[in-house]
């Protein structure tokens, strides 16, 4: 099936369903901003998500033994801060 149109510029486009379409530059840019937002949105769930599961929400996920939790050295709660206070930083 061959489609054929006249661009805004009198120039003759065909198009095929085989064939690559030329597009325009304002087709270029739109398409590529939503591809971009998308991947900006699809990193701030990704992020959010980690978060949420990282326990960074306020409660702890290892009943408060920091000493064997692989989060402790990102985690921001009390328990985990007085810890890496007294036994200095993230050892493991």
């Amino acid at each position: 099936m061959r489609i054929s149109a006249v661009d805004r510029h009198g120039a003759g486009v065909t198009t095929s369903r085989t064939t690559s379409r030329t597009i325009s530059r304002r087709e270029f840019v739109k398409t590529a901003g939503r591809v971009l937002l998308g991947g900006a949105l699809g990193l701030l769930g990704a992020s959010l998500f980690a978060k949420a599961v990282s326990g960074a929400g306020g409660s702890c996920i290892n009943n408060s033994s920091c000493r064997t939790c692989g989060l402790r050295s990102d985690c921001n709660l009390p328990q985990a801060l007085s810890f890496r206070d007294r036994f200095g930083g993230a050892r493991r």
